[in-house]
């Protein structure tokens, strides 16, 4: 808290709350980076850095239950009222099927632990 307040590190966000947090941070708020896999309009210029976030069960847990649970997150997550709230808050929903999204941790997993390796990134 103390370096967003001194202006060393801006909060992670979306342009849509700049005018709050502008509000809350009298400092100047120098911003690096978009989060989502595309430029917005409001910052065509900046360097995307994605961000993604998904459910997921306990290990073991049977099939069946992901299935069923995979299915009502899918229709939620069609439903014209949660796509308009998600897009008013500047973010795109991509889902994916339970095989897919392992898959997907997986590369993100792969493509990232060199790094944090290399970096002597501890989760302390």
């Amino acid at each position: 808290m103390a370096d967003i307040t001194v202006g060393l590190v801006m909060p992670a966000t979306n342009t849509t709350l700049e005018p709050e947090l502008r509000a809350w941070f009298p400092c100047p708020i120098r911003k690096i980076a978009v989060l989502g896999a595309m430029t917005s309009a409001r910052t065509p210029l900046m360097p995307e850095v994605a961000n993604w976030f998904g459910i997921v069960a306990p290990a073991k847990t049977p099939e069946s239950v992901v299935a069923k649970l995979s299915s009502a997150l899918d229709a939620a997550l069609a439903s014209a009222e949660l796509q308009s709230t998600f897009r008013a808050r500047g973010v795109d929903l991509i889902t994916h099927s339970p095989t897919g999204f392992v898959r997907f941790i997986s590369d993100e997993l792969a493509r990232w632990s060199g790094t944090v390796a290399n970096a002597k990134i501890d989760l302390n």
